[in-house]
This record gives C-alpha cells, sequence and structure tokens, in this order.
C-alpha cells in the first residue's frame, strides 16, 4: 500500500489556478456600476466619476484634496485676519 501526498508541483498548480481565478474576478468586480441610477445622478453631482469602483475612488481622492486645499486657504486668510 503506497501512501501518496502531494507534491509541490500539484500544490503550486493549485494556487495558480486559484490566483487566476481571483484576477479574473477581481477585474470583474470592479467593473460594476457603483450604485443605482438616482444615487448615481446626486454622486455624480457632487463632482465624483461613478463608472466603476477605481474611478470612484480615485476621483473622491481628488475631492478630499480639492476641499483640504480650499480649508488651508480659508485657515490663511483668517489668520491674515487676527493679525490685522
Amino acid at each position: 500500500m503506497k501512501n501518496r501526498a502531494f507534491g509541490l508541483i500539484e500544490i503550486l498548480l493549485v494556487c495558480v489556478i486559484v490566483g487566476f481565478l481571483f484576477a479574473i474576478m477581481m477585474q470583474s468586480y470592479l467593473k460594476q456600476p457603483v450604485a443605482k441610477v438616482s444615487e448615481e445622478k446626486i454622486i455624480r453631482d457632487s463632482g465624483i466619476d461613478t463608472t466603476n469602483y477605481n474611478s470612484v475612488i480615485n476621483s473622491t481622492k481628488s475631492k478630499i484634496s480639492e476641499i483640504t486645499k480650499q480649508l488651508e486657504e480659508q485657515e490663511k486668510g483668517l489668520e491674515m485676519l487676527n493679525i490685522q
């Protein structure tokens, strides 16, 4: 009676197959619409791109940086008023 265990090649092959399937799943997941049509209109009106998850993340980051710059400018303006 032979005891046969999984070899390194078989384990690597399973890992490659699982990784390939995961990559395909993530690509289709990231291309899905983000929200319902009514919600998309509200989000789009605020300046955020809603075509897919990556675009939502990138446009949200840029929107946050714009808001941060505006806040910094307002703080500088308030400091100038306080100095005078």
